[in-house]
């Protein structure tokens, strides 16, 4: 029934030891929403493996205009949401690599071409990322590492050095709330930050 040598009774890594700031040499790939999947589900997945087999799972939805918000306010969203996607690219292609034109396209189709860009690019390329228990101000109420909203990922250096560093918001311990009065962090979907488990991070 049970093998003891088997998955039944593997035990779990926690990503980077449940450790807050930089992981090194981690690999990265996407995964992306299959055909059939409910719409609710995030059309885009980062998923983040440390040398240990620790995961951490970061989840992308398209830039949409919420209730109330003006035409510039649905610009500047866009953009920012556009500038994580980016910020990923530019750790995976370099900074001399020669994007698309997409003047005239939607942020849906920019978002769709990023990650098509990571997707075929990352391989086995290492990076560093840089994890939080959430913010100061907006700490993970379940306790869940993530990675920082901006300045979370850089392609490793050959002398192990690092540009990352603590941010005065960043929240380097685990916090975990009593009840329900810490405020969201946006973070907070999924189970915990383990080998075979995702977490979220859809607002780094």
């Amino acid at each position: 029934m049970f093998d003891l040598n088997g998955k039944d009774f593997k035990e779990t890594t926690i990503f980077n030891n449940g450790a807050a700031g930089v992981a090194k040499n981690v690999t990265i790939s996407v995964d992306v929403r299959k055909p059939g999947e409910p719409e609710t589900n995030s059309p885009y997945k980062l998923i983040v493996k440390d040398n240990d087999g620790g995961l951490l799972t970061g989840w992308f939805n398209y830039p949409t205009k919420r209730d109330g918000q003006t035409e510039e306010q649905v610009k500047v969203a866009a953009k920012r949401e556009i500038s994580r996607v980016l910020h990923i690219a530019r750790a995976v292609v370099g900074p001399t690599y020669k994007y698309p034109d997409t003047a005239g396209m939607t942020p849906k189709s920019i978002v769709d071409i990023l990650f098509k860009i990571i997707g075929d690019n990352a391989g086995d390329s290492k990076f560093n990322v840089f994890v939080t228990y959430g913010t100061k101000d907006y700490p993970s109420k379940k306790g869940y590492l993530n990675l920082r909203y901006f300045n979370f990922i850089e392609r490793a250096s050959e002398d192990g050095s690092t540009k990352l560093r603590e941010g005065a918001n960043d929240l380097m311990i685990r916090v975990v709330a009593d009840d329900d009065s810490l405020p969201a962090s946006g973070m907070d979907i999924t189970s915990p930050t383990a080998a075979g488990t995702t977490t979220d991070w859809t607002t780094l």
